[in-house]
């Protein structure tokens, strides 16, 4: 089983059972579980579907479990129409067509987590990470981030105050003012 499903099918179990770490011998720590969104019905669902897939073998290494999916096959993260065409233009003033939009999730930000935002190459693409196509343009996202980004709108406002890209996440409980940091 993949690195992703493996650790997302023991977090929910974790979190099933009441449980706040596990030490995993593998990696040879603890790996805390108490911030997981309460999503896990959702992302039990689209792990069924994230883990039958693979990335062709030109983008990922053999042993990853990322996938190539479709946005609606995913049901990972919307974005609105307004934000698909400005990624779409973004990446269409870049050199090279061989890019990708990447999101994910760090520490830190007024509530406890960040939104990221990145355009990278194949060469940044692991195998562990899922590729969702949408239409112009594919988005990638890292297995932590995975967990803290399910059911995510993205959207996008070209208005002079307040413009930019718009995160609308259910898991989070707190969220702060500048609306790219959240909390869970």
């Amino acid at each position: 089983m993949g690195a992703l499903k493996s650790f997302v099918w023991a977090s929910l179990w974790l979190v099933a059972t009441g449980t706040t770490s596990v030490h995993s011998s593998r990696f040879g720590h603890r790996t805390s579980v108490s911030r997981l969104p309460r999503s896990q019905n959702r992302i039990q669902r689209a792990l069924g579907r994230i883990g039958t897939r693979r990335m062709p073998p030109s983008r990922c290494s053999e042993e990853g479990p990322g996938g190539v999916l479709t946005a609606e096959e995913a049901g990972i993260l919307s974005i609105s129409p307004s934000a698909v065409k400005r990624i779409s233009e973004i990446k269409a003033s870049k050199d090279t067509d061989d890019i990708f939009f990447r999101m994910g999730v760090k520490a830190g930000g007024c509530s406890g987590f960040s939104y990221t935002m990145d355009m990278v190459g194949t060469n940044d693409i692991t195998g562990d990470d899922t590729v969702v196509q949408y239409d112009g343009f594919s988005c990638v996202i890292d297995p932590q981030s995975l967990l803290y980004l399910f059911g995510m709108t993205l959207d996008f406002s070209d208005e002079l105050i307040g413009g930019g890209f718009k995160f609308s996440n259910p898991n989070a409980k707190d969220t702060c003012g500048c609306g790219s940091s959240f909390g869970v």
